[in-house]
């Protein structure tokens, strides 16, 4: 019989295993806490618990995207002009692929399943160029009043708030 840790490796891959759909129904008790955090306490006593930490993590997650936002609204509005002379030359799929590619090498020592990090990934990096694309245009069509205020009152903040993390 197949442990659990068997099921687990085999949803860490890519592709995922195709799941049967399930026809029993079963009740399963929730018993005592299993999970041994490394601080040493169990998680979790709660599904509210569960949420509260998932809670905690997000907010972890969107600090670290604000601070990847600003630091790529640096580079693609106000050095658009140094690095990028054209639209044609913000998308860079052999960039994006090292960057998925980086972040799948560090994937299963931070237990997250391959499939999951691509698709991350991949939407961070495609949302993330649509701003990109605006900027450089902006940049490109340079307006000196729209760029005053531009950096006044957006990457100012922002930078104010990157300095701040």
């Amino acid at each position: 019989m197949a442990s659990s840790q068997t099921f687990d490796a085999a949803c860490y891959g890519s592709p995922l295993p195709t799941i049967p759909p399930a026809n029993d129904t079963r009740s399963i008790p929730w018993g005592t806490p299993g999970v041994k955090l490394a601080n040493g306490t169990n998680c979790c006593n709660s599904i509210e618990e569960v949420r509260t930490r998932i809670g905690a993590i997000d907010a972890q997650i969107l600090k670290l995207l604000g601070q990847r936002q600003v630091i790529l609204f640096y580079c693609a509005y106000v050095e658009a002009g140094r690095f990028k002379s054209n639209r044609t030359l913000v998308f860079n799929q052999a960039a994006n692929d090292v960057v998925v590619q980086r972040a799948l090498n560090s994937s299963q020592s931070n237990h997250i399943p391959e499939t999951i990090t691509v698709e991350v990934y991949n939407k961070i990096l495609k949302t993330m160029l649509a701003f990109e694309y605006c900027s450089v245009s902006l940049r490109l069509e340079y307006n000196p009043r729209m760029e005053r205020s531009l950096i006044q009152y957006v990457f100012v903040p922002l930078l104010v708030r990157l300095l701040s993390f």
